[in-house]
C-alpha cells in the first residue's frame, strides 16, 4: 500500500504502487470487494508507476498519474 486508505461512500480504497486499488468493506471483518487496476503505459511499453491519493466527488473518482488527470464515473 502506498497511499493512505481513502472513504468512498460504503467502501475505503486501498491503492498499491502498481496501480492496483483494493477495495474492502467498511466493518470488524475484513471483506474484500474488488481489485482495479488502473495504470498507463511507458512508450517503451513498461508500466508507468504512479502513487497519488484518487480524490473522490458527487460520484466520481479523479486521479493523476504522471502524464495524464482521470476522471471516472458516470456520465
Amino acid at each position: 500500500i502506498c497511499t493512505g486508505p481513502m472513504l468512498a461512500g460504503k467502501q475505503i480504497h486501498l491503492r498499491d504502487d502498481q496501480g492496483q486499488t483494493l477495495v474492502i468493506a467498511r466493518g470488524p471483518e475484513y471483506k474484500e470487494l474488488a481489485r482495479n487496476p488502473l495504470w498507463e503505459l511507458q512508450a517503451s511499453g513498461a508500466q508507468q508507476e504512479s502513487q497519488s491519493n484518487p480524490y473522490y466527488e458527487g460520484g466520481r473518482m479523479y486521479y493523476r498519474t504522471q502524464g495524464f488527470l482521470y476522471c471516472i464515473g458516470e456520465k
